[in-house]
């Protein structure tokens, strides 16, 4: 049990910093998704790393959007912290359409004009529903994993943001993400919005007039 309430019934995986677990909310009597975040790495301030994470779940939780997996709770747990959200049957959506980019895009659109930064858009955490829906996991908690600088062993991503690589995910971290969502369906990234430096604006324009 989390917090005397979130049931852990299955493990599901791990993303990013946390493992994922399939739920039940005992007071709601619903399915919920929980995501028990590791502790800080060796050298970072627990405190810290704790007042972060109260933050960014915090202003993820005020987020709203059907294109979104919801965050709703956050606690303690004896080793670390738990995150629960919303438990959507989904799946790794896989091989995106030009609409799926767009819904992610106006999704990430409006994170961003709530302040909002998710940090890391990529294969684990676009999803489809059983309805054929994209939906965006981990707000609020991919950002905690973007904090960290890119690990030397692991390969460059094209285009991904100099941001990201020292560990300080803003805003262009998002952008640069969904533009490597596009690069399947352009055979490559629109020249047009690669010189420019693209904001999230940019990206659901000009995906919305193509």
């Amino acid at each position: 049990m989390l917090g005397e309430r979130y049931r852990l019934v299955a493990p599901a995986g791990s993303r990013g910093l946390s493992r994922v677990w399939d739920g039940y909310d005992e007071v709601l009597r619903c399915p919920v998704t929980a995501h028990l975040v590791e502790a800080p790495a060796a050298g970072d301030d627990p405190r810290s790393f704790a007042l972060d994470l109260r933050q960014e779940v915090t202003a993820a939780a005020g987020l709203r959007h059907p294109g979104m997996i919801a965050v709703r709770d956050l606690g303690r747990t004896g080793e670390g912290h738990f995150v629960v959200c919303e438990w959507v049957d989904a799946a790794p959506a896989g091989r995106l359409s030009w609409g799926d980019v767009t819904q992610v895009a106006q999704v990430v659109l409006a994170a961003h004009r709530a302040g909002i930064v998710h940090g890391g858009i990529g294969a684990e955490t676009v999803l489809r529903d059983r309805a054929g829906a994209v939906r965006v996991a981990d707000f609020g908690i991919a950002t905690m994993a973007g904090r960290r600088p890119w690990p030397l062993d692991v390969p460059v991503p094209p285009f991904i943001s100099p941001d990201r690589l020292r560990g300080a995910p803003g805003p262009q971290v998002d952008v640069s993400a969904i533009l490597e969502l596009m690069r399947p369906l352009t055979a490559g990234t629109p020249e047009e919005l690669v010189g420019r430096r693209p904001t999230s604006n940019d990206l659901v324009e000009w995906l919305v007039g193509r």
